[in-house]
């Protein structure tokens, strides 16, 4: 089997509470399932249009297969409060500018905050960031 990115759309809150949690259950319907819902990418369209048409505050999380199938055994795990602590560093910061942005907080966006969680929660054996 080749092991690619698969895709999971849910609300924010939800993915903020597992990224607290340090782990995602799933939504209700996959609890009701009894297991979570992935999309591939061609898929991702046709689900959100589906299963999420007019709802507002999603993200779209994508997933290494490789790492679900073979991350814990490889010692790899999700360390949430380092990625709750990367984000808040940037609340703190002010955006240089002489215009009408001077001074204003500078606020990450959904896809920032995606590469910032993937480069900082990502845990190696050793404890220190997978990458670096």
């Amino acid at each position: 089997m080749r092991l690619k990115t698969i895709y999971k759309i849910c609300h924010a809150s939800l993915w903020q509470a597992a990224e607290r949690a340090g782990e995602f259950a799933g939504a209700t319907v996959d609890l009701a399932d009894g297991y979570i819902h992935f999309s591939a990418a061609d898929q991702v369209e046709e689900t959100a249009a589906k299963h999420f048409a007019g709802q507002r505050e999603l993200v779209l999380v994508a997933v290494d297969q490789a790492v679900l199938v073979e991350g814990p055994a490889r010692g790899l795990r999700w360390d949430p409060i380092a990625v709750e602590r990367a984000i808040k560093f940037f609340s703190f910061l002010r955006l240089p500018s002489e215009g009408e942005l001077d001074g204003k907080p500078f606020t990450l966006q959904p896809f920032q905050i995606f590469i910032l969680g993937s480069i900082v929660g990502w845990k190696g054996p050793d404890g220190y960031r997978r990458f670096r």
